[in-house]
């Protein structure tokens, strides 16, 4: 058993050439050294390139015998009738033959690897690179701009692995073959190097856009994805509002743009490749008349003439290959100059390693002052306020003032250009996303689910999550409910995107998410988008409960769910930030007064029962809790909900009736106005 392991042990040895699995075959996307560029991964693979050079040297080395084999059999054998010279020239033809077969599938082999080794290396490392890029970064491109980098990894792949690397590889054997050609027929070696002179120049000719290290048909054809990726990503919208028209428009454009410069250059490329073929041939015919007149004047041999078009082609065949190959080479280049321009962007701040106690969770803005890549003016300027600890504030502002902006900022997604964050006495800057991520949990303005099953989708906030704190969470956002009624129930196929899920399944499956975390903070971007009016009033019981130990910043057009907050912040249309009591700004902002609850003499403690109506409600998550939760609200609450129950989530139309509250509202007015 052991001499049959030591066999396949170096049987495996001598097919990876020397190399163990384990040292260099292993795809790694880690880096020993700093500096994640596209020429370090290419070095990384010079092993592999280089036993595929010194196959080279074998395989062009067998490759002439053809030619010395036809010499002979002209020269030697026909002359001569030597059967047994033949004999024993068939012989050495045919081991020849196999060992260029083993040596040929054995270079193939090693490029492979080469080629899984440069792919794998390059794709993990830009992968890794994005995820570690800002956000800001990557909003900055489209969604098509990013995807087409890891077209760029298969481009540069097939360049350093493929057709164009064993035409390198071959060419400077050229050299050995006009030496032969040389040494056996040499009044057709002029011949042959005019050829090689008008083959170069070709190729010199052909390697326009590798010296503009530019091509425009490929830079055409990124466009022309573009715009079909947009297509694909706004096809329900297409669909709805009949934007048939437009979508055609814009890919044929795109479409028509690429096709005439594909058409093109193609053209050029069809006429270059014609023109090498000729050149080739009258090479070729060139020997001929050269070698019969040199075989008349007893100058060479029929075998000599014979060998030395066999060689012509070994000699001049890389060269004219290469002419083909300077279009992929360009694109590499390219291609290259792409990747590392990423590879060098900045990265978000890594961890610090540093297990730091859980924060209260009172966050405070300093002077903020942020603007995105390519705006003309700051979204949020010289922003300062003071949040929490533990409570629900609520977020308001125009569309577009930075409320979602605002956010991303709080919870580190955004660095501020001037100004600092504080989370308690940290800094947020000094931390990275996945430390952030355990006391600072977000919920995004949109619901974004990827294929796979539901609990899938959920554990991907919190891989370590049991299977009773994901029923928990659940609950709290009302999820369990339909979830528990579906055929699969945790484990249903959600889809590309969660389209198997409705808009409020998917907004209540991210919700879940959000609190799988149990963050002492909690962001919320319109957590009731797309809610139902039931949901909603479930999770305005549950976020009462959770504010008792946490903090909560939604983001909300609802007046009902701003209705809970205890302060509301409010972005105006100049980038400042404004903060009042909830009353306040309800009056302010929505014309809408809240009267005083009654004090209560009698009953002092119907608030404590009020609570513990609350506490069941987040810990159970069912609608009868959430009701008897939202029955305990207090009367300002119940007020509000009343007064805007037939225009929810709308501004009043009309002020209340009172002259009390029409004075309040008309200063409520002007006050909004100002």
């Amino acid at each position: 058993m052991g001499v049959r392991y030591l066999f396949k042990e170096r049987l495996e040895a001598f097919w990876n050439f020397g190399l163990k699995p384990s040292e260099e075959n292993v795809v790694n996307g880690e880096s020993k050294e700093e500096g994640q560029t596209v020429k370090y991964v290419i070095r990384g693979a010079f092993p592999f390139l280089k036993r595929a050079a010194l196959l080279s040297v074998f395989v062009n080395l067998v490759g002439l015998f053809p030619a010395i084999f036809s010499l002979q059999v002209y020269d030697r054998v026909i002359y001569r009738s030597g059967l047994n010279t033949l004999t024993a020239l068939l012989i050495g033809m045919g081991i020849l033959l196999a060992a260029d077969l083993i040596l040929r599938s054995f270079r193939a082999r090693v490029l492979r690897v080469a080629a899984v080794r440069i792919d794998g290396e390059i794709a993990s490392r830009l992968m890794n690179k994005i995820l570690s890029i800002p956000l800001r970064e990557l909003e900055a491109k489209s969604t098509a701009r990013w995807y087409a980098l890891f077209k760029d990894v298969d481009t540069v792949r097939v360049v350093w692995s493929g057709a164009v690397a064993m035409t390198l590889l071959d060419l400077p054997f050229a050299i050995l073959a006009l030496v032969l050609i040389a040494a056996l027929a040499l009044p057709v070696l002029p011949v042959v190097l005019v050829g090689l002179l008008c083959l170069a120049t070709l190729s010199w000719y052909s390697s326009g856009e590798f010296r503009k290290r530019r091509v425009e048909e490929f830079t055409r054809a990124r466009r022309r994805d573009e715009v079909l990726a947009e297509v694909c990503r706004g096809r329900e919208a297409i669909k709805a509002l009949v934007q048939d028209d437009s979508a055609k428009r814009a890919w044929v454009g795109s479409y028509n743009s690429w096709v005439q410069e594909s058409f093109q250059k193609n053209g050029e490329m069809e006429d270059q490749r014609e023109l090498s073929v000729s050149i080739m041939l009258a090479v070729n015919i060139g020997i001929t008349a050269v070698g019969a007149f040199a075989v008349i004047n007893q100058w060479m041999t029929v075998g000599g003439l014979i060998a030395s078009n066999m060689l012509a082609s070994k000699a001049i065949g890389p060269l004219s290959a290469l002419s083909g190959h300077w279009r992929s080479i360009a694109h590499s280049r390219e291609a290259t100059d792409r990747l590392n321009q990423v590879f060098d962007s900045e990265e978000e701040k890594q961890t610090t390693g540093l297990d730091l106690p859980m924060p209260a969770g009172a966050l405070r803005l300093e002077n903020v002052v942020y603007q995105h890549v390519g705006a003309q003016k700051a979204v949020l300027k010289g922003v300062s306020a003071q949040i929490g600890p533990r409570g629900i504030y609520g977020v308001a502002g125009d569309n577009g003032a930075g409320k979602s902006t605002l956010l991303k900022i709080l919870r580190g997604l955004y660095q501020p250009q001037n100004g600092r964050v504080l989370l308690d006495e940290y800094d947020l800057s000094q931390f990275s996303r996945q430390e952030l991520s355990r006391w600072i949990s977000f919920l995004p303005q949109t619901s974004q689910l990827f294929e796979g099953t539901i609990v899938e989708n959920l554990r991907r906030s919190n891989p370590d999550a049991t299977d009773e704190q994901i029923i928990m969470a659940a609950k709290r956002s009302g999820a369990h409910d339909f979830i528990a009624k579906l055929p699969d129930g945790y484990m249903t196929e959600v889809g590309e995107g969660g389209n198997r899920l409705s808009g409020g399944q998917r907004r209540r499956v991210a919700i879940t998410q959000a609190f799988l975390s149990d963050a002492p903070v909690l962001l919320m971007d319109e957590p009731t988008n797309d809610l139902d009016f039931a949901t909603e009033t479930h999770l305005m019981a549950v976020f009462k409960s959770l504010a008792q130990s946490k903090t909560i910043i939604m983001v909300t057009h609802s007046v009902r769910l701003m209705s809970i907050s205890e302060k509301i912040i409010y972005l105006d249309k100049e980038s400042k930030l404004h903060v009042g009591s909830t009353p306040e700004m309800l009056k302010l902002l929505y014309g809408i007064n809240v009267p005083k609850p009654a004090t209560a003499v009698a009953a002092p403690a119907q608030p404590a029962a009020a609570q513990a109506a609350v506490q069941p409600a987040a810990a159970t998550g069912t609608n009868g809790a959430a009701a008897s939760a939202g029955a305990s609200t207090s009367t300002g609450t119940t007020s509000v909900v009343a007064a805007t129950e037939q225009t929810r989530r709308a501004i009043p139309a009309t002020p209340p009736t009172t002259a009390s509250q029409g004075a309040s509202s008309d200063e409520g007015g002007k006050a909004a106005q100002a």
